[in-house]
């Protein structure tokens, strides 16, 4: 069926503070007002009584700083009754588990790990794009990134680009090599990894990952084949805003493209100036110009587990926004009904405010696509992290030792979904994309 790749949990939108920010500029605005509010009792009276609650779904508009306005996928009331029944499906369940569901499906070169990686189905192969290292000299790479000796850094085998594996499916892929190995420059010294690919027009875009003595960045690189990429001369092409924390985090690109409005969607990945972590939303129509829509959920940091928020995952699906991502002691799930802003605010009371919630003990997960059929997968890290405390063993983040979970490669499940709410269960091997 010509090129059919993988709709990774990314498609493409936002309503929390955001800031007009088109390559170095900047103007923050107070937060998208969203329809006016209702009182709850009202709300729910109507709603009752069987009245329609419409706020207006119309394509994009430029606000007065000209941000885009990105359109909502369901009207309130609508909206209001199916967080309402995920609200009630949530409260009668638990959090999934690993080895009762989960399946190992590739296992990267001994002594090497694989931590966050992208999915993607090329013309008759699968392709995984994934950050990778000798795990024997991962304490000596993070001290010296910790110490800020990038060019040091850069000579310590320890995520030396991503590594890149092929195959017929994803339980028999074969390791091919890296790319983004060599670095465009000082920027990409400390690393160039993390690798998310998408199919863009007639080319495949994958936006990564740099580290350098200014901080983290997002960078761009170009391929028609999946085998050979270019990249962009005008990396970076995203640092961290003046809203953030300076050489903070700035990381773990996800794109997806908005249904209605005319505008890609980059989920990453910051650490604000507050102290908060958070997954903040860029939009773009030619990934030349980018509009800041800041935080679209904020977080505490984690003081067990992964420190902040990693690794988001978004994905649309019958006009519900579905944010995944990686916080402490696995993975989160928020629900939103437009793609900026998955904190709750609505701009009317209902009895469910929004939220998240854990879904289980998942690191660097994906969530996506293939056919008619959803899959996540995910590394072990999280719930070896889980078995150790379980056990009394301190294996201290940032260390070999932590690290070394890596090993086990990448595992997948199944999903389904009841209404809203992705269930995730064991595949069976001929199931297996």
């Amino acid at each position: 069926m010509g090129v059919a790749y993988v709709l990774l949990l990314s498609q493409f939108g936002s309503i929390v503070p955001r800031g007009k920010t088109t390559m170095g500029k900047k103007n923050r605005n107070p937060m998208y007002s969203g329809s006016d509010r209702r009182s709850f009792f009202w709300n729910m009276a109507a709603m009752a009584a069987g009245a329609t609650l419409t706020s207006s779904v119309s394509p994009a508009r430029p606000s007065s700083d000209g941000v885009p306005v990105l359109s909502a996928t369901l009207d309130d009331a609508t909206w209001s009754r199916r967080l309402i029944t995920l609200h009630q499906q949530l409260y009668a369940s638990n959090e999934f588990g690993f080895d009762n569901i989960m399946t190992c499906v590739y296992r990267p070169p001994m002594g090497y790990v694989l931590a966050d990686h992208s999915i993607v189905r090329g013309e008759n192969e699968w392709h995984l794009f994934y950050v990778t290292g000798e795990i024997r000299y991962a304490d000596e790479w993070i001290a010296a990134i910790r110490a800020g000796n990038f060019k040091y850094a850069q000579e310590v085998p320890y995520e030396v680009g991503d590594g890149h594996a092929v195959g017929p499916s994803l339980n028999h892929l074969e390791f091919k090599g890296l790319l983004l190995d060599k670095p465009q420059g000082d920027f990409g010294l400390g690393a160039q990894d993390g690798s998310h690919v998408n199919r863009i027009g007639d080319e495949y875009l994958d936006i990564y990952t740099s580290r350098g003595p200014d901080g983290q960045a997002l960078c761009l690189a170009r391929s028609r084949d999946l085998e050979h990429w270019e990249m962009d001369p005008s990396n970076p092409f995203w640092r961290p805003p003046a809203y953030a924390m300076p050489r903070g985090v700035c990381k773990s690109a996800h794109t997806i493209r908005h249904p209605v409005d005319p505008y890609y969607l980059i989920y990453y990945n910051l650490s604000l100036s507050e102290g908060a972590t958070c997954v903040a939303l860029l939009s773009t129509q030619d990934f030349k110009v980018f509009h800041d829509h800041g935080p679209v959920l904020k977080m505490t940091l984690q003081l067990r587990g992964t420190s902040g928020c990693e690794s988001p995952c978004v994905v649309y699906r019958d006009g519900i926004w579905h944010l995944f991502f990686g916080c402490g002691t696995g993975m989160w799930h928020a629900v939103s009904n437009r793609p900026d802003n998955f904190m709750g605010a609505q701009g009317f009371r209902t009895v469910s405010a929004g939220g998240c919630y854990m879904l289980g003990p998942y690191h660097a997960a994906v969530m996506f696509q293939y056919g008619a059929r959803w899959f996540l997968s995910t590394t072990r890290k999280e719930y070896q992290r889980r078995l150790n405390r379980e056990a009394g063993v301190l294996k201290f983040r940032g260390s070999a030792a932590d690290e070394s979970s890596l090993l086990a490669g990448l595992f997948l499940c199944g999903v389904e979904w009841k209404g809203d709410q992705p269930l995730l269960r064991k595949l069976d091997l001929q199931e297996i994309p």
